[in-house]
């Protein structure tokens, strides 16, 4: 893990972050939906 170039680790927090935030954003997405969903219902 020491060898691991510091532009490599970078690239890969890079990765990670941004798939957490895409991954943020669709959950609060389809949490949005059924809520307006189940106001609809009633």
């Amino acid at each position: 893990m020491r060898d691991v170039p510091q532009g490599l680790m970078r690239i890969v927090w890079q990765f990670i972050t941004a798939s957490l935030i895409t991954l943020k954003r669709f959950f609060s997405n389809i949490f949005f939906e059924i809520q307006f969903f189940l106001k609809k219902r009633h």
